[in-house]
């Protein structure tokens, strides 16, 4: 059985600028709660990069798996209510969410993602570090904690 992940729109973006999309979706369930897939479609009638990132996503739509959750304004709030009951981490690239639910739930960020790939032999270290530089690119990281986690971890 697949590992389960609830993933929010920033972390979808994030991993939307890569090529790895594919690969996560063989290897993990992805869940997503009703908010997160309406910001989604929002952000895909855009015609930026992030728009792109989202289109990618929305193809594979319907094997996402949406859990209910009370509705909410934010999309992590949805997505706390998901992962406090199944027991699941949240993938969050909002750094304000991240401190909000510390040590009320465990999170990852969307660069963990490519780590574990890399790390269960799936991809190789040159290509994950290339989707981290993509993200970080396309995202407009700079030095930010992600990207400080990211480089982290590869060393």
């Amino acid at each position: 059985m697949k590992p389960s992940f609830a993933f929010d729109t920033s972390a979808i973006i994030s991993l939307g600028h890569t090529k790895l999309i594919d690969l996560i979706i063989d290897n993990y369930n992805i869940i997503m709660s009703k908010r997160i897939l309406q910001e989604l479609k929002q952000i895909n009638k855009g015609s930026d990069r992030d728009a792109i990132a989202a289109k990618k996503w929305l193809k594979f739509s319907k094997i996402i798996k949406l859990k209910e959750a009370k509705d909410n304004k934010i999309g992590e709030n949805e997505l706390f209510e998901i992962c406090s009951k199944e027991n699941i981490l949240m993938v969050t690239d909002d750094i304000k969410a991240t401190k909000k639910f510390k040590n009320k739930i465990e999170w990852l960020y969307s660069i963990h993602m490519v780590f574990l790939l890399y790390y269960k032999n799936i991809i190789l270290k040159e290509r994950a570090l290339f989707s981290v530089e993509k993200m970080r690119t396309e995202r407009t990281w700079k030095e930010n904690i992600i990207y400080v986690t990211a480089r982290t971890l590869f060393e």
